[in-house]
């Protein structure tokens, strides 16, 4: 067994988009609207879904999400030039839009 992708909802589509492009390269797999909600999913296993509620759940349907990486000081590097992106717990946890919550590994 083996993981498809994660689905995310999102408040600002866009920022995420530039967001897993710039730090991670991902690349876009497709992208497609229904009803008004844009949807957009990366050949990595992300999807995101764009909404216009707030997207903190306290954790209840979600926790986090792991990326693994073999050059882990590059995307250190690029996390940290982020403005809007904050290290938590540990060296390779970080906090970013919407209290979404990245592990490192």
């Amino acid at each position: 067994m083996s993981l498809d992708h994660i689905a995310l909802n999102v408040s600002e589509i866009e920022w995420y988009w530039s967001f897993f492009e710039s730090v991670f390269g991902m690349t876009i797999a497709k992208q497609k609207t229904d009803n008004g909600c844009r949807k957009i999913w990366f050949d990595e296993g992300i999807q995101l879904i764009e909404t216009k509620t707030d997207c903190n759940n306290n954790g209840k349907f979600f926790d986090h999400i792991a990326i693994r990486t073999d050059d882990k000081d590059t995307i250190y590097r690029r996390l940290n030039n982020l403005n809007e992106v904050k290290c938590i717990k540990s060296d390779n946890w970080f906090c970013v839009k919407d209290k979404l919550i990245i592990e490192i590994v």
